[in-house]
């Protein structure tokens, strides 16, 4: 379950266990009522773990233009649409950050 944990996303793999362990509750239960003899539920001892954040790191501009130019290239009829919604959204992350360091004009 472990390594399920390390590849799909931590809500889901809690999620997971949560239902595991209400099912074969149910199971104990039923096997209690029937027979007389007490189980212990087996998925109560898994536990949570915590899953790592990767280290995210931008491009350098270079490489930043070698991932636009493969986009255009390599992205078949929709590449130049895909290349240039691209390069629109890093200017306008610029933008937003240039402009925050402006200071506004009090026109009052």
């Amino acid at each position: 379950m472990r390594r399920q944990a390390a590849k799909e996303n931590r809500l889901h793999y809690y999620n997971t266990i949560g239902t595991l362990k209400q099912i074969l509750q149910i199971g104990v239960k039923n096997h209690k009522d029937k027979s007389g003899v007490r189980l212990d539920n087996p998925a109560f001892e898994l536990k949570r773990t915590k899953i790592r954040q990767k280290d995210l790191q931008l491009p350098k501009q270079s490489q930043f233009r070698e991932r636009v130019i493969n986009f255009r290239k390599d992205s078949g009829g929709w590449g130049p649409r895909i290349g240039d919604l691209v390069e629109f959204l890093a200017c306008r992350n610029l933008v937003a950050k240039l402009s925050s360091r402006i200071p506004s004009i009090d026109a009052s």
